[in-house]
């Protein structure tokens, strides 16, 4: 792997784990229960493969999920129901197994997006 790659992959690693560490030390659910359900069914729709005409891959409902999420609940909430996803759609019934880094990458990059995503709105250490 070349060496910029390998910068790019730490700084998306660094600025997830900051983001994770944020969610992690202020995360307050409104309503909890309605959390666990959406969290739920977020994660059955991540683990629903679909295979679009034309697309050579399959893709997940992961990203409704998330889409409804960021209308729906807190920064915080959001991350985590889109992380869970991810690491569904990262490591159930794959045709090859992913590698860790590749695993690690994927949730760096959704997290780091969603994070874009709220940013404009809301400070680093809100949620």
């Amino acid at each position: 792997m070349p060496s910029l790659a390998k910068a790019y992959i730490a700084v998306m690693g660094a600025l997830a784990t900051a983001v994770l560490g944020v969610v992690a030390s202020q995360w307050n659910p409104e309503n909890f229960r309605h959390f666990v359900l959406f969290f739920a069914l977020a994660m059955l729709g991540s683990a629903m493969k679909i295979r679009l005409p034309g697309f050579k891959t399959t893709i997940s409902l992961n990203f409704v999920f998330v889409l409804i999420g960021i209308t729906s609940f807190s920064f915080c909430e959001t991350v985590l129901i889109g992380q869970g996803g991810a690491l569904v759609q990262s490591l159930w019934k794959t045709q090859q197994r992913s590698k860790l880094v590749q695993v690690l990458f994927n949730g760096a990059c959704l997290r780091s997006v969603r994070r874009r995503r709220f940013g404009p709105r809301m400070a680093f250490w809100q949620c």
